[in-house]
């Protein structure tokens, strides 16, 4: 093994010592194509527009005393790309459905995904521009930052609980997913909160 080794090391300090000037300068500019290339792709999959998705239970307090005064659910969303996003649609589905979604998409009359969108006033209001009646548009490094307070008791059998994936939705039909870790928080903070 050793000795096929050393074969091949000395075959390949051969045909190196064997070069040219123009055999060094078209290997070199087979690795200027190659890296250019490789930085094409890059900006390419970075040109385009992301939405960091977060969702979590927030608590407002009193300052002066220091009581909590009430809770709610806040998402946000942070077009963190290159490209602005117009974001049309929250929600999220239970476990599961994620491989009937792909399935539907194969065989859309045997599989039926079971989803929800968050159709509240308040969701719909700060995904509208109220002056021209369009979605808005994240542009690069702006967010949208959604608000539902919590009134009374939640309860234990509610649509968040159940929730395996979330998402903001945009107008091309991409879905942007909450991190596992910060869902997971979420669902334990609300099951907490009850």
């Amino acid at each position: 093994m050793l000795e096929s080794i050393c074969n091949i090391i000395e075959a390949v300090w051969n045909w190196s010592s064997s070069f040219q000037r123009a055999d060094y300068f078209s290997f070199s500019g087979a690795m200027v194509a190659f890296s250019s290339l490789c930085v094409s792709y890059v900006n390419f999959r970075r040109d385009r527009g992301h939405l960091d998705v977060k969702i979590g239970l927030w608590h407002s307090h009193d300052i002066a005393t220091g009581a909590r005064t009430g809770s709610f659910i806040r998402i946000t969303a942070v077009n963190s790309g290159r490209r602005p996003i117009v974001a049309d649609s929250v929600g999220g589905f239970p476990r599961w459905q994620s491989i009937k979604r792909f399935l539907n998409r194969r065989f859309p009359d045997s599989f039926k995904p079971v989803g929800f969108f968050i159709v509240e006033q308040k969701v719909i209001d700060e995904l509208v521009d109220r002056s021209t009646g369009r979605y808005k548009t994240v542009k690069e490094g702006d967010s949208i930052q959604i608000s539902l307070p919590i009134t009374g008791p939640i309860p234990s059998d509610n649509a968040f609980s159940k929730m395996h994936k979330f998402y903001v939705g945009d107008s091309t039909g991409r879905e942007y997913y909450a991190p596992d870790h910060i869902l997971k928080k979420f669902k334990k903070d609300l099951k907490s909160h009850a």
